[in-house]
């Protein structure tokens, strides 16, 4: 999508291939800067040893043999897994699984009553017989043939059953741990009590009979009022959801705990007034695990994230080596924390799903948590490409090529925001009537909002548009607008009273276009100044551009074109005629003085050396920009070169008749020209400069004496 040129063969490709195709920075990288807003986090697992009614629902599930669909896949098996997770993250979830299979192989059993038209012929036809004599009712997952054979597995449910039931509250042991977590302080536990408004809770679970189970039972055993504890899940609707956490981040909002399924893992903060996270039962996926975590652990935390991880421990050493294959993933989240970034580089397959069936897979074909381990450490081949290589590589740019890369700042009259919309607002206000109210020690405006600002506002989010009896409240200091949002998750308010005062807000946008209209067409100002400049010196202040072919700006300068006596001398940088002269230092008032015929007779020539001089720098940059441009058109020439050899490869041992692969092998051709073509074209139009500039006159300074 960002370069159709830059994979001839999808199935196979090096880094070389896709080096400029991305820029990725991970939280090791910036935490030395940011180290502030990104606390080291600390981790623990805690161990919940399986109370005896468990350890007899572990067996239970243990001996279970469930029916197999075929030769190829062992369902039983699959469920069994199925019922070892549920049971893993609750007996209440494995209960529910377990009761809804009893439920559908119940009705596999049942005989087709007959038809209330007296013919004895079933309400829903039945498919033909199969050779073995299995009708359609009978051919489902789960099923061993017939329905003698579903007894069996309804036996062996209905035991587990009993066994899971028998489990109580008490005896539920990561409950109990959970519990002792919460309350107590030795052993890492978090000593809470929940009075402290920024100290604030959160539990995932992936199950939701385990997350009604905890949401009810965390309000009775820690004594919390109703609106102190919620849940967050995928059957609540987007408002709903939406309002939950707005409700968590809220100060003054009395909820203190929150449990949660995954569909609270992505997109959301939790930061704000939580840096404890619970995982009360353990996804099956590195990339779940990470995005979990990050709910908390994230830019603009200011305290130690705490997560801790709940893992049953059985005496069963099957049951037992399952909970030893997940602490692997958790150690290799921990890793990819430390030394990579990246925890889905492990496994390979970028997807949640996909992790989960990786580890399914490890766990129903019996492998040891150290093989286990071991295929989530794979050693690449020589040819092979090896993501870890990108993570862990050092930057290629030099630093003197990085100082070249730096952001230049525009010359500016003012030194900041606050200056300029103080002294813009000030300009207008006589035409206007502006309330105006400024604060210099504090960098504040307070303003009346006059309509044509409103109409600016429109399009944005209402709730930070002040209503009609209240001033628009600007800030340009960093510390007083953080303070203000803090307030505001304090409050009932979910926008601060105070809007940061910055380049990009509509107020400068506003003030820009409003200041421009003090000129009319094609009218420029003409600036006598007290000093700096020669009596009879004139300085036209010019803005140049050269686009490229594709109409953005490549070359953009402010210069200054610089006469004496009516006579070219120079042309200088526009940051050195600020240097020499009061411009931006002090305030300069309007003589109301007519430019003189002299300058006018001056533009022409203005226009020619300004013009002259941008061509000259033109030139520069483009003898600098040919080497890349060049070797932008041999990758290209190189890539098309690998495009034809695959097509070759693909069509080499095509057996279908010559006619047709020459036809398909000519389409495919067209299509390799006209990305290549349009890649070319758009390489082109990108880095080549149109041959002349666009010249705007700024201002003209004279002299006290011109």
């Amino acid at each position: 999508m960002l370069d159709p040129t830059a994979i001839a063969n999808e199935a196979h490709y090096t880094k070389d291939d896709i080096r400029d195709l991305y820029v990725r920075r991970f939280k090791k990288d910036v935490a030395d800067q940011l180290s502030k807003h990104f606390p080291e986090r600390q981790v623990r697992a805690v161990e919940a040893p399986a109370s005896p009614a468990e350890e007899r629902a572990f067996d239970r599930l243990n001996q279970m043999t469930l029916a197999k669909t075929d030769e190829k896949r062992q369902a039983g098996t699959l469920f069994k897994t199925t019922l070892l997770k549920a049971l893993l993250s609750s007996p209440m979830a494995c209960l529910q699984t377990i009761q809804t299979r009893i439920r559908n192989l119940e009705k596999k059993t049942l005989t087709p009553s007959p038809s209330p038209r007296g013919r004895g012929e079933p309400e829903e036809p039945l498919a033909p017989p199969s050779p073995r004599g299995v009708g359609r009712r009978t051919c489902e997952a789960g099923g061993r043939g017939d329905k003698g054979e579903y007894a069996a597995d309804l036996t062996e449910l209905r035991e587990l059953e009993k066994a899971v039931t028998a489990i109580t509250t008490e005896d539920f042991s990561k409950y109990q741990t959970l519990l002792k977590l919460i309350t107590q302080a030795d052993e890492g536990g978090f000593d809470w009590q929940g009075k402290d408004t920024r100290d604030r809770i959160v539990i995932f679970t992936e199950r939701l009979e385990t997350m009604k189970f905890l949401a009810q039972q965390l309000g009775q055993d820690l004594k919390l009022k109703p609106e102190a504890i919620t849940t967050l899940d995928g059957g609540m609707n987007d408002v709903d959801q939406m309002a939950v956490i707005e409700q968590f981040g809220n100060e003054k909002s009395r909820l203190r705990l929150l449990v949660a399924t995954d569909v609270a893992s992505e997109g959301i903060n939790l930061h704000y007034l939580s840096h404890r996270l619970i995982h009360f039962d353990i996804p099956w996926s590195l990339m779940a695990l990470q995005q979990r975590n990050g709910r908390i652990d994230r830019y603009g935390q200011e305290q130690q994230p705490q997560i801790r991880y709940l893992l049953s421990r059985s005496r069963h050493p099957r049951m037992d080596e399952v909970e030893r294959i997940i602490r692997v993933l958790l150690d290799k989240d921990e890793q990819a924390v430390l030394n990579i970034g990246d925890p889905s580089a492990f496994m390979g397959v970028f997807d949640v799903d996909e992790e989960v069936r990786v580890t399914a897979t490890a766990i129903e074909q019996g492998e040891s948590p150290e093989q286990f381990d071991q295929q989530l450490t794979p050693k690449p081949q020589a040819d092979d490409f090896d993501p870890f290589a990108l993570f862990d590589q050092e930057p290629e740019i030099s630093q003197e090529a990085d100082a070249q890369l730096a952001m230049r700042q525009w010359p500016s009259l003012f030194s900041s925001d606050f200056s300029y919309v103080s002294i813009a607002l000030e300009a207008i206000t006589q035409a206007d009537e502006l309330q105006i109210n400024r604060v210099p020690e504090n960098e504040l405006i307070e303003l009346t909002m006059p309509q044509e600002l409103r109409q600016r506002y429109s399009r944005l989010p209402r709730e930070i548009v002040p209503r009609p009896d209240q001033p628009l409240i600007l800030c340009a200091d960093k510390g007083a607008i953080a303070t203000a949002l803090e307030e505001a998750r304090r409050s009932e308010e979910s926008w601060p009273a105070i809007q940061y005062l910055w380049e990009l807000h509509p107020v400068l946008a506003w003030l820009s276009d409003r200041c421009m209209t003090t000129f009319g067409r094609h009218q420029a100002p003409v600036i006598t100044l007290p000093q700096g400049l020669g009596g009879q010196e004139a300085v036209f202040v010019m803005a140049g551009v050269i686009p490229n072919r594709r109409g953005q700006p490549l070359i953009n300068r402010w210069l200054s074109v610089v006469f004496d006596q009516g006579q070219f001398q120079r042309v200088e940088a526009f940051e050195q005629t600020l240097a020499r002269t009061p411009l931006g230092k002090q305030p300069i008032p309007n003589q109301g003085q007519p430019a003189d015929e002299a300058l006018l007779e001056l533009r022409g020539v203005a226009v020619d050396q300004a013009t002259q001089a941008l061509l000259e720098e033109r030139q520069t940059f483009m003898k600098q920009l040919e080497p890349q441009l060049e070797q932008q058109r041999q990758r290209l020439e190189a890539l098309r070169g690998h495009h034809y050899a695959q097509l070759e490869l693909r069509f080499g041992d095509d057996a279908r008749p010559a006619a047709f692969v020459q036809a398909r092998k000519d389409r495919e051709k067209s299509r390799i020209e006209r990305i290549f073509e349009d890649q070319r074209r758009w390489v082109e139009e990108s880095m080549t400069t149109e041959p002349a500039p666009y010249i705007k006159i700024i201002a003209v300074l004279r002299g006290d004496g011109g």
